[in-house]
């Protein structure tokens, strides 16, 4: 594994090498967000020898790593769990624990260095993962993902696949259920946000990414009136793993095979009618 930071600013890739090792997590167990001008990463599994709860911060302008406060919940999976940012402040949530799913929610203060424990997901018996959050507005959305009956055998019992979206309100630290995901239900959605909407889609049919049905449908979501739009379907049929957005672009990351290499780009402009208000479909 290579020490080094990859950064793509539209048109191609660069390579930074750290001054500082890059800290080593298990490939499945970190999660990472972006604050400003700094980025974290941190998590570890709840099992075998990875239980940990560091968590590190990368300052781009020094190129190095800082050791910040540990994650303050109990372990979980990393790749099991949903974040977004609102303002200066980072919000982690749910994912599979030891004991099963989690339906916690945790706010990092980069400021305080400090954890806080904010309203549990209001939904779920046992707990929530796999599925994906954004932010809009001042506002975090947690949509999809895979929840449990707590009926089957084990402390999981059986797994359930959710459409829901979850709206969370920092100012109130309460939840609201919004307008569901309209696709069929599905476990690591992609999302990315051009201005004040939300563009979701991909995905897969289990978190069994070895034997599964992968998604290519696409579609917008306005908080502003709560309501879905279809978009044109993903021209690819492979398991994604995130989006992100970069001068009214989004992209979506896929692999070309389950657990194969390498990864590769899909690229989405909305389309935009000059001098008047942009036309976002």
């Amino acid at each position: 594994m290579e020490d080094e930071i990859r950064i793509f600013e539209g048109s191609g890739w660069d390579s930074i090498q750290s001054l500082n090792d890059v800290p080593y997590f298990n490939e499945n167990t970190h999660v990472g967000f972006t604050i400003g001008n700094k980025c974290y990463l941190g998590y570890t599994s709840p099992f075998g020898e990875y239980m940990e709860k560091r968590f590190y911060e990368y300052d781009f302008a020094a190129n190095s790593w800082t050791r910040v406060a540990d994650f303050a919940g109990p372990t979980r999976t990393g790749a099991t769990v949903s974040t977004f940012v609102i303002g200066n402040k980072a919000y982690v949530m749910g994912g599979n624990g030891s004991t099963g799913p989690l339906k916690d929610l945790w706010e990092y203060d980069p400021a305080g260095n400090a954890w806080t424990k904010k309203a549990n997901l209001p939904f779920f018996v046992l707990g929530k993962a796999y599925g994906t959050g954004f932010n809009i507005g001042g506002k975090g959305y947690w949509i999809n993902g895979q929840t449990h009956s707590g009926t089957g055998a084990g402390n999981a019992g059986d797994q359930v696949l959710a459409r829901e979206v979850w709206e969370y309100n920092p100012a109130a630290d309460s939840w609201t259920k919004k307008a569901s995901f309209p696709g069929a239900a599905r476990v690591n959605t992609s999302v990315f946000v051009l201005g004040t909407q939300a563009y979701a889609g991909a995905g897969a049919a289990t978190s069994n990414f070895s034997s599964t049905t992968f998604y290519k449908d696409f579609y917008k979501f306005n908080p502003a009136t709560n309501a879905w739009t279809k978009l044109a379907d993903i021209t690819v049929n492979d398991p994604s793993k995130f989006g992100f957005a970069i001068n009214n672009k989004g992209y979506f990351v896929f692999k070309t095979a389950p657990f194969a290499s390498p990864d590769y780009m899909m690229r989405y402009a909305p389309k935009v009618c000059y001098g008047i208000t942009p036309d976002q479909p």
